[in-house]
């Protein structure tokens, strides 16, 4: 659900409106599990909502924090930049969850 998602935002989430909104939605979307989950399994009215939103604003957030940290970098050094966002947000989700 990334892809096809992510690509429609790409261009705005750079703007600090759309990505306040979005980072907002995945908010939502966590209080949306936190109100509606209960002892029974109720995958149409509680769960399949709730990872339609959630995954939708986190599709809206992906593509400016991706693209933030390589922004100003020159196209030799693109690669290198992206590689340590992305392993530095690898040890912050491993540190997270300890």
């Amino acid at each position: 659900m990334v892809v096809p998602v992510a690509v429609l935002p790409g261009r705005p989430s750079a703007t600090a409106p759309w990505f306040v909104a979005g980072n907002m939605s995945c908010a939502v979307g966590g209080l949306w599990f936190y109100l509606r989950m209960g002892t029974e399994a109720d995958y149409l009215d509680s769960w399949l909502p709730g990872l339609l939103f959630a995954g939708t604003a986190i599709c809206t957030v992906l593509p400016a924090l991706s693209g933030a940290p390589v922004a100003k970098m020159s196209p030799a050094r693109f690669g290198i930049g992206s590689a340590v966002d992305q392993a530095i947000r690898q040890i912050g989700g491993v540190l997270a969850n300890l």
